[in-house]
């Protein structure tokens, strides 16, 4: 049985340090149990997404993500025909670029996980992720003296959504595998990039998208080593009518959703002691009669991500981004609430985009299109705020997910005990500053001064506290010319230990691109699950 989480614990999500283990929680062997659970918060019957049953907008969201996914990876990849409507439905999603090997890991546990527990694996790319200059860091120079750089996957063009971003620099984009080889560190033993970059220059001269050009290729890849995932960008199912009707509910009862979405940020920061304004996300705000409103508005003129904002008028809302863009929409409800629908995808004809943002993002996927949702670390982590929302605004329980990152080092036996020896150091050195009487040389001079140190330090409670600071204060700087000699011994060693864990922290870093990684062995690590 599953027990439901506190959606505002301060859970320990942590990824794992050492090379090749893995967080998967809760076990895979636990999904049909999840499938179970998660489908049986449908609700009752009478609840509705903008004048349609719950139970029908699910439904209808599954069979459109079905059949989406099934055409967008047609076009580069064979796949079997869409499973069938009572099929379950296993989701995960990622912006569509050369992630880290714990990123990748979702995607070989999803398949996974859907072989075991006969659902269906699908894949959405979060394509209203802004991307600026495209670049992977790349570990450069020696195993003695490494360092990093980064090389560009394409020319600059501005920061826009993968959505609306073009390859603007081909050359660029073809040289990347070469560039990154040059610059790669010689120790790696065939890197995955020489399998995959081959698929993405093929992926960009059919698709011209710089999201999708990567994706296709890293989702080739994944079949040709056995995975069963299919993959479509959030784009589409943004443009699908569920997705129109779930803005349509939350734009119509925006003064509750703000004040429900605020009041529940502010009680996240609370339980996890957070005193940022931006962290994890800021508050919605309200400029006059505009309500900021949690979704992304650009224009296919101008596809620059800008923050949404809504206010009311007779029969609907006006919506805009308060610089160039300002329309309105009728939210008056119809018998089958599809006068909204058709009018956003008359704004989607004009132009118009309007995405979710982070936590609308996964609210929407968790709960319409997926029976579970495979989340990162860091979306874990965010969704405890997303569970509260749904909580408070639907008025009921949010479905459970699943949380996984791996670690996959390139050089994991460049790891040692050097944070350990480092803190000995500096402890020591704290000690020779604060205590130096316990370890200077005992002579003439140095008795005197230790034992009024030791005087004020046990002797001098009738002072007042500003008094006997300064003199313990007087007394370590007495003290310091005869322990000049070890602090200058352990500084040294405080800075090549120092430059050694430098060298460690890039040696051993998770952070690097799956495609910088050995493929044989990386291979052997993921499908391991």
């Amino acid at each position: 049985m599953i027990t439901p989480r506190s959606a505002l614990e301060h859970r320990q999500l942590r990824a794992p340090r050492e090379h090749g283990a893995v967080l998967v929680d809760p076990p895979l062997d636990r999904v049909p149990e999840l499938i179970a659970h998660n489908r049986a918060l449908h609700g009752p019957a009478h609840r509705e997404l903008w004048g349609q049953a719950w139970a029908d907008a699910v439904a209808e969201a599954r069979s459109d993500l079905r059949a989406q996914a099934f055409h967008y990876t047609r076009a580069y990849l064979d796949v079997p025909a869409p499973a069938a409507a009572d099929v379950p439905l296993l989701v995960t999603g990622h912006q569509p670029e050369l992630y880290h090997p714990g990123v990748w890991f979702k995607n070989f546990a999803l398949s996974a996980a859907a072989r075991r527990s006969g659902a269906h694996a699908i894949h959405i790319l979060i394509d209203n992720d802004a991307v600026a200059t495209p670049s992977v860091r790349v570990p450069c120079g020696s195993l003695a003296e490494p360092g990093t750089t980064h090389v560009a996957l394409d020319g600059p063009a501005g920061e826009m959504p993968y959505e609306e971003r073009a390859i603007v620099a081909a050359e660029t984009f073809a040289s990347f595998a070469p560039r990154v080889l040059e610059q790669l560190l010689g120790a790696v033993d065939e890197p995955v990039i020489t399998a995959l970059w081959p698929r993405a220059q093929q992926a960009a001269r059919q698709t011209g998208n710089l999201g999708r050009a990567i994706s296709q290729a890293r989702h080739q890849l994944e079949a040709a080593w056995g995975l069963t995932t299919q993959e479509v960008p959030l784009s589409y199912i943004c443009r699908g009518p569920v997705f129109r009707r779930f803005l349509t509910h939350v734009l119509a009862d925006l003064p509750r959703f703000r004040d429900i979405y605020n009041a529940a940020l502010r009680d996240y920061r609370h339980v996890h002691r957070l005193r940022s304004r931006t962290h994890p996300v800021p508050e919605l705000a309200q400029r006059d009669e505009w309500h900021e409103a949690p979704f992304w508005i650009w224009t296919a003129s101008d596809p620059r991500r800008r923050r949404l904002y809504a206010r009311p008028f007779a029969g609907g809302w006006e919506i805009s981004d308060l610089q160039q863009t300002t329309r309105a929409v009728t939210l008056m409800s119809d018998t089958h609430g599809s006068r909204a629908v058709e009018q956003w995808e008359t704004l989607e004809g004009q132009g118009v985009r309007i995405r979710p943002r982070a936590l609308l993002t996964t609210m929407f996927i968790r709960l319409l299109l997926s029976d579970v949702f495979f989340h990162g670390i860091g979306g874990a982590k965010y969704d405890q705020l997303t569970d509260v929302i749904i909580e408070r605004f639907f008025e009921w329980q949010p479905p459970e997910f699943l949380v996984l990152t791996a670690t996959a080092q390139l050089w994991p036996a460049q790891r040692s005990q050097l944070e350990t020896d480092l803190r000995q150091v500096e402890h020591r050195l704290r000690d020779l500053r604060f205590n130096p009487q316990r370890h200077v040389a005992r002579n003439a001079q140095t008795e005197a001064l230790v034992a009024e140190k030791l005087r004020w330090i046990h002797n001098a409670a009738g002072e007042d506290l500003r008094t006997r600071h300064q003199m313990l204060n007087r007394m370590n700087a007495d003290l310091q010319p005869f322990v000049a000699g070890d602090v200058r011994q352990l500084l040294a060693q405080q800075q090549a230990r120092r430059r050694q864990q430098l060298r460690e922290q890039i040696l051993t870093s998770r952070e690097y691109s799956f495609c910088l990684h050995p493929q044989r062995a990386l291979r052997a690590f993921l499908l391991d699950i």
